[in-house]
């Protein structure tokens, strides 16, 4: 196994780990993930716990005796309860702010 699939493995499973209610986890491509949580939490209480678990994900990764660093950058989206639920859209809100956490130092991001 090469470095860039232990440490994708790894990070998967630092996610499930991290994440155990998540209705679902995936690897959408290259580097990114998408996690699902399931609402019933505030948004604000939503925002804090993710920052919180973010920080062990971080730490490095353990491949061939050498310590792999792990940077991550996260981008939230959350469904309104005046709005229908439409995935594609939420998807998109998400995406836009990974990558505007992508190119800002504080690395996570929210959008509605």
């Amino acid at each position: 196994m090469s470095a860039g699939d232990a440490c994708l493995a790894a990070f998967g499973e630092r996610l499930r780990n991290a994440f155990p209610e998540a209705q679902l986890i995936s690897r959408i491509g290259g580097d990114e993930f998408a996690v699902l949580l399931p609402s019933g939490k505030t948004r604000r209480d939503t925002e804090m716990e993710v920052g919180m678990r973010i920080g062990s994900l971080r730490s490095p990764i353990l491949y061939n005796g050498d310590l792999l660093p792990i940077d991550m950058s996260v981008g939230l989206a959350f469904v309104s309860k005046d709005t229908e639920l439409n995935p594609k859209l939420l998807f998109e809100a998400a995406d836009r702010a990974l990558y505007d956490a992508k190119r800002n130092t504080s690395k996570f991001l929210v959008c509605s």
